[in-house]
Order: C-alpha cells, then sequence, then structure tokens
C-alpha cells in the first residue's frame, strides 16, 4: 500500500502579488491539494531587500543555512556547482531530520534546484512558469539545450499551454515528456461587452524597468518610451488619449517616471499595487511584458516597443509567437484607426483573444494531479 504523497510549493518572497500579500501562482494549486486530501507545505524564501510582502500562509525557509554551507564547502571539490547543491541538500536533510521529505517539489523561477534534488533524491521537482518563455531564455534554454542546472537536477516544467510548451520542442532530448500543460493560474476572464467599445480611450504602457538587467538598457527603454510618448503631443487636448504607465513589479525604482507624467499632461503613472480597468484600454503597449498575454484574453490588442538591443517584443511575440496583429503602421496611427473604425478594433480584438487561449489554457486539474501522484514513495 503507497504512503499518502505530499507536495512542497517552493518559492522566493517577491512572488506575493497578491491583494492579500500572498502568491497567486500557487493558489490554485494548494485548493487542488486541499480539496483531494493531498498533505503540502507552503514555503516562502525570504528576501529583505524586496518590497512584496511575507506571505501570511507561508512558512519561511531558512536559507541563510544555505548560504554558510555553500561559503564553508569550496566549490573546487565538487564537480560543479549543482553537484555542491546538492551535497548541501544532503546534508540539510540530516540536520532537519528530513523535515522537507516530498514526493514532489514546485518551484517558481527555478530556485535551489540542486539542493531539493538532494534532499529529496527520488522526488518529481517540477518548475511552474511564471512569465513568458522563449527559446533563449536563460531559466531553460543554453545554446538550444536544456542548462546545467535544469538537467543535472531532472528537473522538468510545467507551462500554461500548448503554445509554450512548443517553444521547448526544439530541445528533442531533455525535455522530450518533461514538460506539461498544466495550464494558467487565473481563471479564464470574461469577455467584455462589444457595447462598451466606446468607452475605451486608454493606453496602458505595461514597462519591464528592472534594476537587474542594467543602466544601459533600461535608459535604451526610457528613450523609446519617450519617442513613443511623443507621437501624442501635437494632437488637440480633446483628442489625446489617456495613457497610463505601468512598472514591473519589481522595478525597484530604478526609473523614475514622474517627469514622463510632468513633460505630457495626457499620462500618468500608475502607483504601485493600484490596478487598471481593462474595460476602459485601447491598445496595451509594452517591450515584452507577459501583459500582451493576459490582456489579450481580454481583447486588448498590443503593440510592441523594441530597440536594437532590446528585441524581444519583435524576435519573441511578432516572430515566434506569431502575434496575429501586423505591427506596420506607428503607434499614433494604430490608435487613431482603432478610434476611427470601431469593426477593425473588434476584429482584432477576437483574433489576440484566439492567440491568447493557445498560451493561456484554463488549469487542468486531472494534469496537476497526475504529476503529484506519478512520484516514487520518499
Amino acid at each position: 500500500m503507497s504512503k499518502k504523497k505530499k507536495v512542497i510549493f517552493y518559492y522566493p518572497q517577491h512572488f506575493n502579488r497578491s491583494d492579500k500579500g500572498t502568491n497567486p501562482f500557487f493558489e490554485p494549486l494548494i485548493k487542488i491539494c486541499q480539496n483531494n486530501n493531498i498533505d503540502y507545505l507552503l514555503l516562502e524564501e525570504p528576501d529583505d531587500k524586496t518590497s512584496f510582502p511575507k506571505n501570511p500562509e507561508a512558512s519561511r525557509f531558512n536559507i541563510f543555512r544555505v548560504i554558510v554551507l555553500r561559503k564553508l564547502l569550496p566549490l573546487l571539490f565538487f564537480k560543479n556547482f549543482e553537484s555542491r547543491e546538492q551535497f548541501i541538500g544532503v546534508l540539510v536533510r540530516l540536520l532537519t531530520f528530513k523535515k522537507y521529505k516530498a514526493n514532489t517539489i514546485i518551484t517558481i523561477s527555478n530556485p535551489l534546484g540542486g539542493f531539493w534534488r538532494g534532499y529529496n533524491s527520488h522526488s518529481r521537482i517540477i518548475d511552474y512558469q511564471h512569465g513568458i518563455i522563449n527559446k533563449t531564455q536563460p531559466g531553460f534554454f543554453e545554446n538550444g539545450k536544456a542548462p546545467l542546472h535544469i538537467s543535472y537536477n531532472e528537473k522538468e516544467v510545467a507551462v500554461w499551454g500548448e503554445g509554450f510548451l512548443n517553444v521547448f520542442n526544439q530541445d528533442g532530448s531533455y525535455y522530450k515528456n518533461k514538460v506539461h500543460a498544466l495550464g494558467y493560474f487565473k481563471a479564464p476572464s470574461v469577455s467584455s461587452s462589444k457595447a462598451e467599445m466606446h468607452n475605451r480611450n486608454a493606453i496602458i504602457f505595461t514597462l519591464q524597468f528592472l534594476p537587474d538587467q542594467g543602466d544601459q538598457r533600461n535608459h535604451e527603454m526610457f528613450e523609446e518610451l519617450k519617442l513613443a510618448l511623443e507621437q501624442f503631443k501635437n494632437l488637440d487636448s480633446e483628442e489625446q488619449p489617456k495613457i497610463i504607465l505601468k512598472h514591473h513589479p519589481r522595478h525597484n525604482n530604478c526609473i523614475d517616471l514622474n517627469p514622463l507624467s510632468v513633460r505630457f499632461d495626457y499620462v500618468s503613472v500608475l502607483a504601485d499595487g493600484e490596478s487598471f480597468k481593462s474595460e476602459n484600454c485601447l491598445i496595451n503597449v509594452t517591450f515584452y511584458s507577459t501583459t500582451a498575454f493576459d490582456l489579450a484574453a481580454d481583447g486588448i490588442p498590443s503593440y510592441f516597443l523594441y530597440t536594437e538591443s532590446v528585441p524581444n517584443g519583435k524576435t519573441d511575440f511578432l516572430e515566434d509567437y506569431k502575434y496575429p496583429i501586423l505591427q506596420e503602421h506607428s503607434l499614433i496611427e494604430l490608435w487613431q484607426t482603432y478610434k476611427n473604425n470601431r469593426q477593425t478594433w473588434l476584429e482584432h480584438s477576437h483574433l489576440v483573444r484566439l492567440w491568447s487561449s493557445r498560451f493561456f489554457q484554463p488549469l487542468n486539474q486531472e494534469c496537476f494531479l497526475d504529476l503529484v501522484s506519478a512520484t516514487k514513495d520518499v
């Protein structure tokens, strides 16, 4: 008789992005565990540098122990970084008396893969998608193949839909049968009424300014952003759209957007934690944000900005993901087309909904139950 299965959900603190200060990516998966009498433990990796709160529903993991052991164990004694991580996992398993023993470890953003493989040598370790995945993303690809932190630790991947699953098809060796279309963590959005089209007059800019990508890249995107905003400056005030700038959740004030709202009186900056009403939005503008998928599910078309060193909007969305709206005109021309031709906007709205549905499929409970059930006893 097999023992009762246990799942550990492990993630960094900066994913506590819900209104309750909890992790929205894991909430529906935890609900499935609760409804199916599956033991689970929600573990949070603390981060004193993030502005996101501690999750009141999670246990705090002692990451300091792992950091100390890394310093005490020189890398030269090990085959590679991941082999040392696995050794640390074995040591911590002994020190904690198997406290974190589990059949399945589900992570976000690939944290501590080697540690968890060492701690639970026979467990299934699955990383759940948290943002867009492309064929050059270091977290999942290195020269077109699975990187060491994935392959050496025998990790699997759960993605939001078949569209993302197809990204992994380029690697016919490691990822074969290790990528699963689990579905999107949010419930499908309710379609907006066609009668509401006349209320749409806003353009939302969902931005990608991040401290870890460097000042030069951030500055280049900032200059491209200013050029896009300049396009509307010569319009009469009654003809100008309402433009909203929305920071990435992890922007950490690396770029100050407030001067733009002073320079352009039709531009405002959305405060951190404040939400905007998508039913008022005519176009989403971004470099490469996941919101292009989120808002497509609401029927809102996106316009992609890109530069020579930040080509993701073109290479990922327009080319690899086959975004259905061709970018043949400037942003202001697209906005004017939508404002003057309601039918064109509705047609494009329908196209992006269909496109998004391939990437953002409903959460598949049976898939999740299969993933956490088909494991060895530990």
